[in-house]
């Protein structure tokens, strides 16, 4: 086949004669291609013919079902040298996949962004709220849409449609993140590991000061030249290039707490969390915050203190992003604070309290993960944009992903509103009425699944949890974590009855949880039955035709017992880890 663009400005492509003998189909053009611009060309071929796009628009089609030859021929670009013709020009990002791409999967790859999609319930049939998300979320952040709303604490059940809570006026450059010619920053500020000239000691216990040996460090800490220290991040000093504050930016000192991160992430934090650019500032008694400048400031008879110390933009100032960039299930730096799912629900206070997150384990793993984050963003996040090496899967590395995840598609579960009976003999699953508000497969899908499989929904994840960690695909033991890990769709094979056909983010959130392991709840533990911070109470039973209730009740005539712990009623428990 041959794939060329002619004299005439049109792109065409030709496959064993362009139907000559019966075999081969060809297609052209109608747009032409300009002169010394980029350009996106793609052609597709399947069974109901060829499709060519230019710059994700469809131009031209026809409808000669389309078959790929196979040959061992060689594969020339830019050149058919059989007929001595050459391309005049530049070419980029040539991809041959296996498969016929969509229309929007074209589209993605011509601007650089994809539809990410939500409702209000799994199947798309009320309130949409599609965002478009930016591959480069930072240097196409004009394009890149997103944000929960926070009015009214309705987070993710909310009708966001055409409510971009982003909006920003102004792309990230190399030079709102970077200094250009070197970094005297201290501590982890990249996922890969360089060289450094003087040998440090590598934790933030000794401050990453430089040592000769480890007898110069704390104890179990070494001394290196090699560390995670080669990111050039952003520095200013003031009155210097335009500056008017000294900026570095920092680590978290207490490597006790849930959220003791690197400078790398602090850079993260400091443009994510701060709306206005951080100046210099006056401090003392009388007048002293009324002085704008230093001599003025020192001039002053109450002995007042300037401080050069600053943050250099802010995600409003200076991009115009009209709210922090912070997700629904976050709290600021990671650290302790509220969220606004649980805000939402005032009977999880007692659960405000951040255990852990991927910055500090809530507790250890079973197996502990192939690496660690050493504090940092970039393990997950690729600030400079999701990597085209996804494939047909790069949909998925939204937002700056450096691996495939899917948000989860379920309305947030919380316990039953009712203190009383619930279910009937008719609903073994979650019910869709006012009081159910636990939601899978059954009842959000109508008995089907998500369409994804692992490989979209888990990639990142597994770069650190492999499959094999997490379930062996034999052991079959109640709230066994292999056991639990069968609900990942895709995973159980320890018989043919398949119940849930989950996502990681239908149990796990991916920053900081209130509750071990990153879960987001528990909302079988009986003891917030009635949506109440302890207390609740399981479901009895009251008659032969309203039995119990999910979890179930105590009469089980009628309803399957859908979790048969060993303990029996009332305990329904799907885990071991996080009853409160």
């Amino acid at each position: 086949y041959r794939f060329r663009i002619s004299n005439n400005g049109t792109v065409a492509w030709f496959d064993r004669g362009c139907g000559s003998n019966g075999v081969g189909s060809c297609i052209s053009s109608k747009g032409l291609i300009s002169l010394n611009a980029w350009t996106l060309i793609a052609v597709t071929g399947d069974s109901t013919g060829l499709k060519i796009y230019i710059n994700g628009v469809l131009d031209n089609s026809n409808s000669v079902p389309y078959s790929s030859p196979s040959t061992t021929n060689a594969l020339y670009i830019g050149a058919d040298p059989a007929f001595g013709e050459y391309f005049n020009g530049l070419i980029d990002d040539v991809v041959i996949y296996s498969s016929s791409l969509s229309a929007p999967q074209i589209q993605t790859l011509a601007q650089g962004t994809v539809e990410y999609l939500g409702c209000d319930t799994g199947v798309c049939t009320t309130s949409p709220r599609n965002f478009t998300k930016a591959f480069s979320a930072h240097g196409n952040a004009k394009s890149n849409q997103g944000g929960w709303d926070s009015t009214g604490g309705t987070g993710l059940d909310n009708d966001l449609s055409g409510k971009n809570m982003r909006a920003a006026t102004r792309n990230v450059q190399c030079f709102d993140c970077h200094s250009s010619h070197g970094s005297k920053l201290v501590g982890n500020t990249s996922s890969y590991i360089t060289t450094y000239g003087p040998s440090k000691c590598n934790s933030t216990v000794d401050n990453f000061k430089i040592c000769a040996s480890n007898a110069d460090c704390s104890a179990g800490v070494a001394c290196t030249s090699v560390g995670h220290w080669g990111g050039n991040l952003k520095e200013t000093v003031a009155n210097r290039g335009g500056y008017s504050m000294d900026y570095t930016a920092s680590y978290n000192p207490n490597t006790t707490g849930v959220n003791p991160y690197a400078a790398g992430a602090g850079q993260c934090f400091d443009c994510h969390e701060t709306r206005n650019a951080v100046r210099p500032s006056c401090s003392g008694s009388g007048t002293c915050s009324t002085h704008t400048d230093q001599t003025s400031c020192q001039s002053d008879v109450n002995n007042c203190i300037w401080s050069s110390k600053g943050i250099p933009w802010g995600y409003s100032e200076t991009f115009g992003v009209a709210n922090p960039i912070m997700g629904y299930k976050d709290t600021s730096r990671f650290g302790q604070g509220v969220k606004a799912s649980q805000s939402r629900f005032t009977y999880r206070a007692n659960k405000n309290t951040i255990v852990g997150g991927h910055l500090h384990a809530s507790s250890s793993l079973i197996t502990p993960a192939q690496q660690s984050i050493n504090g940092l963003c970039t393990y997950c996040h690729d600030p400079h944009g999701v990597s085209p090496i996804l494939g047909t899967n790069q949909a998925y590395g939204v937002p700056l992903l450096k691996g495939t995840w899917l948000t989860s598609p379920y309305k947030e579960d919380s316990p039953s509103m009712s203190s009383g009976v619930q279910g009937s003999r008719s609903n073994e699953y979650p019910s869709t009425s006012a009081l159910q508000t636990v939601h899978i497969d059954q009842n959000t899908f109508n008995n089907g699944s998500i369409s994804e499989t692992d490989s979209q929904f888990a990639g990142l994840c597994l770069n650190c949890h492999p499959k094999a960690n997490l379930t062996d695909g034999v052991t079959h033991t109640w709230r066994d974590k292999n056991r639990i890990h069968e609900s990942v769709k895709g995973w159980k094979t320890a018989d043919a009855t398949i119940q849930h056909n989950y996502p990681c983010s239908k149990c796990h959130q991916p920053h900081d949880s209130g509750l071990p392991r990153l879960l987001q709840t528990n909302c079988l533990d009986y003891n917030h039955r009635g949506q109440v911070a302890s207390g609740g109470q399981p479901s009895s039973g009251a008659g032969s035709y309203d039995n119990g209730s999910f979890p179930k009740g105590s009469n089980k005539n009628y309803q399957s017992n859908c979790h048969p712990t060993p303990e029996g009623w009332p305990n329904n428990y799907w885990n071991i880890k996080s009853p409160w």
